[in-house]
């Protein structure tokens, strides 16, 4: 098994008998349930990026159109359209805000510019159904494409002689930080019903999950991480830039947030890394947290020590008078949050912003003060699992009101969201809240317990 260095930041957490609604997140995998990709990879990458200011300025991504035999681009000019879709300054086509481009400029604030170069369409040696078909590897592995690692091999040896590799190592460390297929066709995280021999849009590693010693060394540089999207949704449209964001997010080291075993979504349309991508009809995804911006290094959050005080706040409208309370201004717009650590685990912590319905947030299921949870585990993501266990979710939201501080913390109210199971007072564990007033047990993650009145 691969290592995994330390996330820099932490990641989100639990909240109380949550529940997920299935679904077929775009994700790493068919039928979402290889762990495997090479997200402990980048988030080593980002660790390092971060330190060293990685992920400031201007830098170049690389794009690889690839068709088949069998399967061609629907556009006449796949190159124009896809070089518009993934670079033009304010693309409006299909209500998007923006480009792939665009959405990581927005979400970093202006501090981070990816401009790609769009090389093809190249045309691999086999039909799709020769990379895209299913196999079993076993657990951990799952289920997963057959040979997408040689697909990848394939295109770049054939695109070395239009590009050169070394602009994409942003550290100038010998690695190419990563390579994106677009491919023709469908993607089986939305097709797979039709058809399950397409490729499933996923992030991964040559080295780690492909078994290539030592990468795809090109022109004296190594290619290991790669990402891969297709071209279509289920109604043959242009997918959008929903997917292809969300692995490009991988590459800069976020995890699935949704349950990777399973396929259901745990954030819904609250976050990018999980249903978010698909907002807009997958061409306005969600932009991200302020978690998310906090470990790309974007933001840095003010620590509180009452968030129930807090208040969301718009500079942009008209005021009189001044603020009683600590104001957050709307993510979208400021790098503004706020940090709230109830608990002396440094991994354990809430982040709070304030979040409105415009942008990239436009398809926000609700705009206001959001809080987000963060239970930072290094084997969960590791293993690319951080919320499989609906009993301890790693990454989850919640209203500011619902953050259990430790004034109210002897009393298990009906919205409880600490990370715990209850259990009667004669040791029976509860599926659901109690109703009837009396003492209750709380057991938390490392055993520990404790006595609450109902």
């Amino acid at each position: 098994m691969k290592r995994i260095l330390l996330f820099l930041f932490s990641a989100l957490c639990p909240l109380f008998f949550s529940q997920a609604q299935p679904m077929k997140p775009c994700g790493t995998s068919v039928l979402a349930r290889r762990h495997s990709t090479d997200v402990g990879g980048s988030q080593a990458r980002l660790r390092k990026s971060s330190q060293q200011n990685a992920y400031l300025g201007e830098k170049r991504g690389l794009i690889i159109l690839v068709d088949f035999p069998n399967a061609k681009f629907q556009d006449e000019n796949p190159h124009q359209t896809w070089s518009d879709i993934a670079n033009l300054c304010g693309y409006a086509k299909n209500n998007a805000p923006g480009s792939v481009s665009d959405f990581f400029y927005d979400q970093s604030y202006g501090q981070f510019r990816l401009l790609f170069d769009v090389v093809g369409p190249i045309e691999a040696k086999h039909e799709y159904a020769y990379y895209g078909q299913n196999q079993d590897w076993g657990p951990p592995t799952g289920w997963f494409d057959k040979n997408v690692g040689e697909l990848v091999e394939e295109v770049c040896v054939a695109a070395s002689d239009q590009v050169h590799f070394a602009d994409y190592d942003w550290d100038t460390d010998g690695n190419v930080e990563q390579v994106f297929l677009l491919y023709a066709g469908h993607g089986e995280n939305d097709y797979w019903s039709k058809d399950s021999t397409v490729i499933w849009p996923h992030m991964a590693s040559l080295i780690e999950d492909w078994g290539y010693e030592g990468g795809l060394v090109l022109q004296d540089v190594r290619i290991n991480a790669y990402a891969c999207a297709s071209e279509l949704n289920r109604f043959n449209k242009l997918a959008g830039i929903g997917t292809f964001c969300h692995e490009f997010s991988h590459c800069l080291g976020l995890p699935d947030l949704y349950d990777t075993e399973k396929g259901y979504s745990v954030l819904g349309d609250y976050d990018v890394m999980d249903q978010g991508s698909y907002s807009g009809s997958g061409w306005c995804p969600v932009g991200y947290s302020s978690y998310e911006r906090y470990a790309c290094g974007w933001l840095t959050p003010v620590e509180v020590t009452d968030p129930h005080s807090l208040i969301g706040f718009d500079p942009d409208d008209e005021m009189t008078g001044e603020l009683s309370a600590r104001a957050v201004k709307p993510l979208i717009r400021y790098p503004d949050a706020c940090i709230y650590r109830s608990s002396p685990e440094a991994n354990d912590y809430y982040l709070i912003e304030y979040r409105l319905k415009e942008s990239w947030d436009k398809y926000l299921p609700e705009a206001g003060l959001l809080a987000w949870h963060i239970d930072y585990d290094e084997q969960s993501w590791y293993e690319n699992t951080v919320n499989n266990d609906p009993d301890h979710l790693r990454v989850d939201y919640m209203s500011p009101d619902e953050i259990m501080t430790s004034g109210i913390k002897g009393v298990l109210r009906d919205d409880n969201r600490e990370p715990c199971a209850v259990y009667d007072i004669q040791g029976h564990r509860l599926v659901a809240l109690p109703v009837t007033p009396g003492l209750y047990i709380l057991r938390y993650p490392d055993g520990s317990t404790k006595k609450v009145s109902r």
